[in-house]
């Protein structure tokens, strides 16, 4: 009931950044080689909230089995706090470095249009990827997995309209980040 679910919602994760790159691919080898390169930078992000992420579960499972649901919402605001903290010295960086990926994946200079977006949703991403934790530890992994599955039926459907619209790789990393602020949006009301 809980690692299944909790298995097909990772694969549904990375769908999202897989429907951009698939998306994209119709304009191009640059637009998927500058797609997939400033992925990996915002996965890498991601890879830091992860840990702090994980490391909540395991304090709130523990609370949870003590029943003491006051300092699990506390336990899980602390590591809100901590992971918003932690982006944003994550967006810092890569702002900092940012002028540099291009030569160092190789890629166009459009690519740091699709990260400089991205980092927009940076935030939204970090309460979703806290708020989300907490609910598969609550047992809710498959809300969780519907959510993730609603998001990228959205993602692909926002991603085919902005680029018939021809906004390209700004249309996918635009798609993605409003995906991003409405699993955020879900996540806060549960």
């Amino acid at each position: 009931n809980l690692a299944i679910p909790s298995g097909f919602e990772c694969i549904v994760g990375v769908l999202i950044t897989m429907t951009d790159t698939f998306m994209i691919s119709k304009l191009g080898s640059n637009m998927i080689a500058a797609v997939g390169a400033m992925g990996t930078v915002i996965d890498f992000m991601y890879l830091v909230l992860q840990s702090i992420n994980v490391s909540n579960n395991v304090i709130v499972a523990r609370l949870l089995g003590k029943k003491d649901i006051e300092k699990m919402k506390i336990t899980t605001g602390t590591a809100l706090l901590i992971a918003i903290f932690c982006s944003l010295l994550c967006i810092v960086f890569v702002l900092g470095v940012s002028s540099f990926l291009p030569a160092i994946f190789k890629i166009n200079k459009i690519g740091l249009i699709y990260l400089y977006i991205r980092l927009i949703g940076v935030i939204p991403n970090t309460i979703l990827t806290i708020l989300g934790g907490y609910q598969r530890t609550l047992g809710n992994s498959k809300r969780m997995l519907n959510i993730r599955i609603f998001c990228c039926l959205i993602n692909a459907m926002l991603d085919f309209l902005f680029i018939s619209l021809g906004f390209e790789i700004m249309g996918v990393a635009i798609a993605t980040i409003i995906v991003e602020f409405l699993n955020m949006s879900i996540l806060i009301y549960y």
